[in-house]
């Protein structure tokens, strides 16, 4: 059984009882103070490098996730969805911080890229309230897009480097498959691996940032940087009035 990264195109999910889902997050919590990180010794489960990433045998692995099974069964219950395979069915969430598991992995590729956090708001008051103080001027800015905008959005984006790991997996068939992508670092990656497993290790070289498609900052509090997106009306009158002039 492989429990997939919890980084995929998300999908409408029914939200869970909050009562139910408040316990599991505590026993989870718990339970992690005693199971994790592995027991070298007594787990036969090997650190790889400086991460919270470990490795082992089927059989070590198959052991070791046992353990947590009885969690991934409430989790399974809160997110039914979560136990659908394809790109578009979200996994269970990574704020559970459930280890991921994977198994037949021929290599493990590690990356450090710039990345960014995007969060969109409706109005200043929580665009303010989410990403701190701006300067009186910064806020007159947004307050003034957004009187000239009422269907628009602020954008807020954070820059951070996301460390990634690139799985290299075969099927039941001993063929490999494309790899997927996985966000370790906050929930731990465990991978039953196969006897000529590789590492290649790329962190040493991060990924160029992307060019961002916004432009003209509102506003920048040396964390985040709010931008200010047009409305669907708003940019069909633009169009418009483009096409009207041709």
């Amino acid at each position: 059984m492989t429990v997939a990264s919890p980084h995929r195109l998300k999908a409408n999910r029914t939200k869970p009882d909050k009562g139910i889902l408040t316990a599991l997050r505590t026993d989870i919590a718990s339970f992690r103070q005693d199971h994790w990180p592995p027991f070298p010794e007594q787990d036969d489960l090997q650190p790889v490098r400086d991460l919270p990433i470990y490795i082992g045998t089927p059989e070590a692995v198959a052991r070791y996730q046992a353990k947590w099974l009885p969690l991934f069964e409430r989790a399974w219950a809160c997110y039914p969805e979560a136990t659908l395979s394809g790109p578009e069915h979200e996994p269970l969430p990574s704020t559970l911080q459930l280890p991921l598991f994977a198994e037949r992995v021929e290599r493990l590729h590690l990356t450090r890229t710039y990345a960014k956090e995007s969060r969109a708001f409706g109005a200043v008051e929580t665009a303010l309230a989410h990403c701190g103080a701006y300067t009186d001027a910064e806020q007159t800015a947004m307050r003034e897009f957004m009187s000239d905008h009422p269907d628009g959005a602020l954008v807020a984006h954070r820059l951070f480097i996301d460390l990634r790991a690139y799985v290299f997996a075969q099927n039941e068939r001993g063929i490999l498959q494309p790899p997927e992508r996985m966000r370790y670092y906050r929930c731990g990656l465990i991978m039953a691996v196969l006897p000529h497993f590789e590492i290649i290790d790329s962190r040493q070289k991060p990924r160029k940032q992307r060019s961002d498609a916004y432009q003209d900052p509102l506003g920048h509090n040396e964390v985040w940087t709010i931008f200010g997106r047009e409305g669907r009306l708003q940019r069909s009158l633009v169009q418009k009035l483009a096409a009207d002039a041709k």
